[in-house]
């Protein structure tokens, strides 16, 4: 028998299995899992108690709340014993079904809240603008995994990287506040951000973007590695007006959105 059923209807092991294998093979450690350890709670035989009824609904839930941060019940079915031979509805599987297949058409994503930013890295450049004869200056940063199930487990849960410029030193002459002014735009804006997402990482093609205000201009490129555990991110800032006279921003971080 399929889900959704009536209500009424007995659900039977086999409806309660193809629940788990959603989720398992969501939150599971294949390839387009989230590299996590399941607990899954199958059902052999007719019976499904009220502890793995509750168990598949917590497996579901959790992965309902990364991607919408919709919190639902973790826990439905009562009954004083685990092992009960009281049987548990169609009604209430229905509801699971509906969650867990409105996981699998979402399973790359991932509601914001359910990210935390982290700061990878930072670095600070400290000469003067277009300092020894310089064209333009290049900043270039690494994110590395231990694996590349490691760096695909990151990417699937729905996290990305991101690149955002900034500047630390107050604006002096008339060119640090063109910059400055260019710098907190890019930063202000909806949709100025750079992202380098899971579909940039599974494609492997080079991922650009270039940004442009006048006679200034900045390029962001990231490139996954071949052993496809780093991604390499080359930012090129340049003022094409004057050649020898290029900005960066005095500092810069890459933040990294962890699950």
């Amino acid at each position: 028998m399929s889900l959704p059923t009536s209500t009424g209807t007995t659900v039977y092991s086999s409806d309660f299995n193809s629940i788990q294998s959603i989720i398992s093979d969501i939150r599971g450690l294949g390839e387009n899992g989230y590299g996590l350890t399941v607990s899954s709670p199958t059902v052999v035989g007719s019976l499904i108690s009220a502890d793995r009824a509750n168990r598949l609904l917590s497996n579901v839930s959790t992965v309902y709340k990364h991607i919408t941060n919709i919190t639902t019940a973790t826990s439905t079915v009562t009954t004083t014993s685990t092992t009960s031979t009281s049987i548990v509805k169609a009604r209430f599987f229905n509801d699971i079904k509906a969650m867990a297949d409105y996981c699998l058409a979402n399973r790359y994503s991932a509601h914001s809240t359910q990210l935390v930013v982290s700061v990878s890295t930072s670095s600070t450049r400290t000469l003067p603008w277009g300092a020894n004869g310089t064209t333009s200056i290049i900043h270039k940063s690494r994110v590395v995994w231990a694996t590349r199930l490691a760096a695909l487990y990151y990417f699937n849960q729905g996290n990305y990287l991101s690149w955002v410029p900034d500047y630390e030193a107050t604006p002096i002459n008339d060119l640090d506040v063109e910059w400055a002014t260019w710098i907190n735009y890019i930063v202000a804006t909806s949709g100025q951000e750079f992202r380098y997402n899971r579909s940039n990482f599974v494609a492997g093609s080079v991922t650009t973007r270039n940004y442009t205000s006048g006679t200034l201009r900045i390029n962001v490129i990231a490139v996954k590695s071949p052993l496809e555990t780093a991604v390499d991110f080359t930012v090129t800032y340049q003022n094409v007006d004057n050649p020898l006279l290029v900005v960066v921003p005095a500092g810069w971080a890459y933040r990294i959105d962890l699950p």
